[in-house]
């Protein structure tokens, strides 16, 4: 069965999910929990009953949740606090809130950059992104010297929109073992919307 929603195509027979086009890794309790909220659509699932599916006879520190949650939004472009595919329901639990339609092929659009960081991958299209600790981040990266907002980055449509601040390379470097995927033959476009991103420590005004 495949299913489309916002940026996304899912394969739940193959296991298979794209966003903007590419192929993103979702380590197995990730992809199960995805799994479970969209089959459980639109109900909220409360945190007991998913720590249960997810850990049977299991105790894992609640921490564990909120992290592989922060993971999923990670990898969907989702974010706690704006959320659009999975709503938090505060002391209940999660639901998946985002507008299902049959998938197709591929998805409408290619991310702009892909960001690696171990197996996790993060498509960015054209928009601004917090890369940090915070579960609350776009792209949350729990490592060594990674600060909860770790930076403010944003990826622009061409170089007449571009921020006038740090190039991302500078930001990439500051975190460890997170790189750019590097782009094919078939996307010499990703890499010239890397080099026009930039970003910023968070905190630092735009200018």
């Amino acid at each position: 069965m495949r299913l489309a929603f916002a940026d996304s195509v899912l394969d739940l027979d193959t296991r298979r999910l794209q966003r903007g086009g590419r192929d993103v890794h979702l380590p197995p309790k990730t992809f199960q929990l995805l799994e479970i909220l969209i089959r459980q659509r639109p109900r909220v699932v409360t945190k007991g009953e998913l720590d249960e599916l997810l850990w049977p006879k299991t105790y894992v520190a609640r921490s564990s949740l909120s992290r592989l949650i922060a993971e999923l939004r990670a990898a969907l472009g989702d974010g706690a606090r704006d959320a659009k595919i999975i709503r938090t329901v505060h002391a209940v639990g999660y639901a998946f809130c985002a507008p299902l339609a049959p998938g197709t092929a591929s998805a409408r659009k290619q991310a702009a950059i892909t960001l690696q960081w171990g197996e996790r991958t993060f498509p960015l299209d054209e928009g601004e992104y917090v890369l940090g600790r915070d579960e609350g981040c776009r792209v949350v990266i729990d490592a060594e010297g990674v600060s909860r907002r770790h930076a403010r980055v944003t990826v622009c449509g061409n170089a007449e929109e571009r921020c006038p601040v740090l190039p991302l390379e500078a930001i990439v470097e500051s975190i460890p073992d997170l790189v750019p995927v590097k782009p094919d033959a078939n996307q010499a476009a990703a890499r010239e919307a890397f080099a026009a991103a930039h970003a910023r420590p968070c905190g630092t005004p735009a200018t």
